[in-house]
């Protein structure tokens, strides 16, 4: 396998601070009251250390555990009733500028150091309580500075987790293969207005790359060779290259529990998945698209005899997100999502049912009548035939599988997930806007699945919304693949907003 530095291994820098106010005097007042023996100073340096001590196991221990979040060594700052710190004491948080990817205050009467602080040194910071979160996150937040409240470990963990995505987002690079046009293809047109905006807002970049050079680079040991590139030693698939391929069919072909497609088909669709990730490796990449319906017009995947189906379905489960038909909005949408939960998404053509009597509109894409379809009019359906087996999350057993060609001609392998089995059970929906400015997120609960036995682009997942009607409406204005995954992560996606600066649509 080629190392290709993954979006969900990227981990989030947290750096923990505890202002220790020490007195300098015994005394009273309208801010201080209790024993004398519990007003001196060397009870204060004594109780603040062991406050210290806690907080840092307690509430430092529950995020550790979080996936991708690595802490810092946690800071201790004195502060004396002179309500200011020591330049000793600032150097100690300034040595962790450009090392911390966010500063969490907590403490009695540090909210003036979490203030100067983030003012004078433009860092992201948050307040863990009542007090240091709701004043010090509504000055800083009024003067446009990053500041964020938390009030409980669920409540740092969701914040944490919106980061940490934010972070891979920035650390994407898209391998976007494309025919004729590098911002939409026939089968995306509901993308990005702009691509450099994206990269503005999201940090997340494209390596365009030509659909005919990927082609001629599935030939093995044809360095030189390629017609599209006379003469130039490029990325062709290798002997080498082609022993992964062939110990990587025959894994899936052993592991699926029905099996429809011959040896060789297999393997012309598992090149693409290893030349993707060569590429990945050889350009900086760390997810991918090609187009689909452009591609499929130069009759040139009908000569390879292959779709890139199979592709998206291992990469995506590889922590690579993966999306169809060159919907570069799409791609980034799973980056997303796969950062958020730790899940593996699967993308799909997300469409209302309509049906009357019985007769279902668009059974050529293999929906078509189940029963619950007397009790509701609220039933939805997304369907590719790209599932992959870690949907409910890449720590996860793998979920039983089949391959099926999706030619009648027998090429093109797909992989077939059963989704009737997890009926009852909820997922998570989401999209951004072609203007990248709003996110789309939405829940429904999965009533059954279509496609599991057939050919094509007929596999998927029926499930039911609140509102069929104010779904479709608010989708509308963000596109037809909305990636999905198991569970209900709607509190994850609207802190994802929060923290890209977007507003979160529901549904």
């Amino acid at each position: 396998m080629y190392d290709v530095k993954k979006s969900i291994d990227v981990e989030l820098n947290v750096q923990l601070v505890y202002t220790a106010l020490i007195h300098e005097y015994a005394y009273e007042g309208p801010c201080r009251f209790g024993p004398p023996e519990a007003l001196t100073q060397e009870f204060d340096l004594m109780n603040q250390a062991e406050i210290f001590k806690m907080w840092t196991q307690g509430y430092g221990g529950a995020l550790s555990h979080i996936p991708g979040i690595h802490l810092l060594d946690p800071l201790y700052i004195k502060m004396s009733d002179e309500f200011f710190i020591t330049e000793e004491e600032e150097q100690k948080l300034v040595d962790r500028v450009g090392k911390a990817d966010i500063f969490i205050f907590t403490g009695m009467r540090g909210e003036g150091i979490m203030k100067e602080f983030a003012m004078r040194y433009h860092v992201p910071v948050a307040g863990e309580g009542m007090f240091v979160s709701t004043a010090e996150h509504a000055v800083l937040n009024a003067r446009g500075y990053e500041s964020y409240a938390i009030l409980d470990v669920p409540d740092a963990i969701r914040l944490l987790k919106a980061l940490r995505a934010r972070k891979a987002l920035q650390r994407t690079k898209v391998l976007a293969v494309t025919r004729n046009n590098s911002h939409y293809s026939m089968g995306g047109q509901d993308a990005f207005i702009s691509n450099d905006m994206v990269t503005k807002k999201l940090g997340a970049r494209f390596n365009y790359f030509s659909f005919h050079e990927f082609l001629d680079m599935m030939h093995v040991n044809e360095h030189g060779k390629n017609h599209t590139l006379p003469g130039r030693q490029v990325y062709n698939l290798t002997d080498k290259d082609m022993e992964e391929v062939k110990a990587w069919s025959k894994e899936l072909a052993d592991g699926s529990v029905e099996n429809d497609v011959q040896e060789h088909y297999i393997e012309n669709s598992v090149k693409a998945a290893v030349l993707i990730q060569k590429l990945c490796e050889h350009f900086g990449c760390n997810a991918f698209t090609a187009v689909c319906p452009d591609g499929c017009a130069t009759r040139r995947m009908n000569e390879e005899q292959f779709t890139f189906c199979f592709s998206h379905s291992l990469l995506n489960e590889m922590g690579i997100p993966s999306g169809c038909e060159y919907d570069l909005l799409g791609t980034l949408s799973i980056v997303a999502l796969a950062n958020l939960t730790g899940k593996a998404p699967y993308m799909g053509n997300t469409q209302p049912c309509i049906w009357r009597d019985k007769q279902v509109e668009g059974e050529f894409a293999g929906i078509g009548y189940i029963e619950d379809m007397d009790r509701t009019q609220n039933i939805y359906y997304s369907g590719h035939a790209t599932p992959n087996r870690l949907i409910h999350g890449f720590d996860s057993e793998k979920t039983a599988y089949s391959l099926r060609p999706f030619t009648h001609s027998g090429w093109g392998a797909t992989m077939r997930i059963d989704f009737s089995q997890f009926r009852g059970e909820t997922i998570t929906l989401m999209r951004y806007d072609p203007l990248c400015e709003k996110i789309m997120v939405a829940k429904g609960t999965v009533l059954g699945g279509f496609g599991y036995t057939t050919t094509g682009c007929s596999e998927g997942v029926y499930f039911e919304v609140a509102d069929k009607y104010e779904y479709f409406h608010k989708q509308a204005k963000f596109g037809l693949h909305m990636p999905l995954v198991f569970g209900d992560h709607i509190e994850d996606v609207k802190m994802l907003g929060e923290v890209l600066g977007m507003e979160v649509v529901t549904a």
